[in-house]
């Protein structure tokens, strides 16, 4: 590990720069520029009809402007644009960065992960899995006659070879996400939804047509909290980070006025 990386970990270090976001933070939310002038978003026509505004509404093209202008103002005034190259984008990331990471979360309790838990469980369920037997009739090899050869062998599939692939006959264990990076989704949806046990086909495929004999199934189960406590107390801690940053950032937001163009 590198000497910056023993450095991040040691709880000084961690410790010095919470309480710096924390001093970024609290002069973001309560330094009182003088001037009226900077706390005035003029959207001019030109911006308004690029960014979709209409009728003195709002769209999502214009509060996401509005947003990036505040986030950018705000940066400048606590000082985070000295030394930066990249941008209005870079600048309003920094201080999205200092809104998420200057609230002080607490740890979730056992109850408050339980309830997590429960209440957003299915997210947590594993992707059923799929075995099976494959045989490929190559769209390289046989052209437009892919799908009607592998048709003709279907009745003896048992004894047929196909053509080669650099995916392995037997499959083992696969999730629809992992066939459709190999195969693609239209054969992983097919391969999911066919009957254990013979001979199906033909399946298409990004290679051609495939003749598929499921041989296994493991269903999608449901962990217990304990097996995946780590990823529910990362959930829940990144979903409270994310609470605090749109409360702080509705605090800088409601200084500002945004001033649409006249009709």
């Amino acid at each position: 590990m590198s000497v910056l990386g023993r450095l991040a970990r040691e709880p000084l270090v961690q410790f010095l720069v919470g309480g710096l976001l924390l001093f970024a933070l609290n002069a973001a939310l309560t330094t009182r520029r003088g001037a009226a002038a900077d706390e005035r978003i003029v959207v001019s026509s030109a911006q308004a009809a690029r960014l979709g505004e209409a009728d003195g509404g709002s769209s999502p093209e214009l509060e996401a402007f509005v947003r990036e202008e505040v986030l950018v103002r705000e940066a400048r005034a606590i000082g985070l644009d000295r030394d930066d190259a990249d941008g209005r984008r870079r600048l309003a990331q920094k201080m999205e960065f200092v809104l998420s990471e200057a609230a002080e979360l607490a740890d979730p309790t056992d109850a408050e992960a339980q309830a997590w838990y429960l209440a957003h469980r299915e997210q947590y369920r594993a992707a059923p899995r799929v075995s099976f037997s494959h045989l490929l009739f190559s769209r390289a090899v046989r052209g437009d006659r892919a799908s009607a050869d592998a048709a003709d062998a279907l009745g003896q599939a048992d004894r047929a070879t196909g053509d080669g692939c650099y995916l392995a006959r037997e499959q083992v264990e696969r999730s629809a996400l992992e066939l459709t990076a190999d195969f693609g989704s239209s054969f992983a949806s097919r391969v999911l939804a066919l009957p254990d046990g013979q001979w199906q086909g033909p399946v298409p495929s990004t290679f051609g047509a495939h003749l598929v004999k499921v041989t296994g199934r493991s269903p999608g189960e449901l962990p217990t909290l304990d097996e995946v406590i780590s990823r529910v107390r990362d959930d829940l801690l990144e979903q409270r980070r994310l609470a605090a940053q749109a409360a702080a950032f509705a605090r800088l937001r409601a200084r500002y006025t945004v001033e649409l163009p006249s009709r």
